[in-house]
C-alpha cells in the first residue's frame, strides 16, 4: 500500500479519472475476466469474486479519497464520482457484484450530500 501511495498520479484540472486510473480498471476488467472463465469447479464463484473484489476495491477508493484531498469540496466530490462511476462500470459487467455495487452506489450519494 505504501508503494502505491508513493505513485499517486495528479489528477486532471478537468476532473476526469487520470489516465493511471482508467489502465488500473482496465486491468481490473481483465482480471474479472479471466476470473469468468478459469474459477476452479470446486470454488464457488461468489466467494471467489467476493474475495477478489475485497482486495481490489477498497484500495482503489482510498486512493481516490487520497487523490481527490487536496481539492475543494465541489470538485472533491465531482471527481470522486467520475471515478467512482468509471469503477462501476467495470463492475456492472460481472455477475456477483451486487454488494460492490452497492458500495459505489452508497459511496456516490455521500458525496452528494
Amino acid at each position: 500500500s505504501s508503494g502505491i501511495n508513493a505513485e499517486l498520479p495528479l489528477r486532471p484540472g478537468d476532473l476526469v479519472p487520470t489516465m493511471a486510473f482508467q489502465e488500473a480498471v482496465h486491468l481490473l476488467k481483465i482480471i474479472l475476466n479471466t476470473h469468468d472463465v478459469s474459477v476452479v469447479p470446486d470454488v464457488s464463484p461468489l466467494s471467489s469474486m467476493t474475495e477478489l473484489l475485497h482486495v481490489v476495491i477498497g484500495p482503489i477508493l482510498t486512493l481516490c479519497n487520497m487523490s481527490a484531498s487536496q481539492l475543494d469540496p465541489v470538485d472533491n466530490a465531482v471527481y470522486i464520482i467520475n471515478l467512482v462511476a468509471c469503477l462501476y462500470n467495470v463492475l456492472a459487467m460481472y455477475e456477483n457484484t451486487d454488494n460492490k455495487l452497492e458500495l459505489l452506489q452508497n459511496k456516490v450519494r455521500a458525496e452528494n450530500s
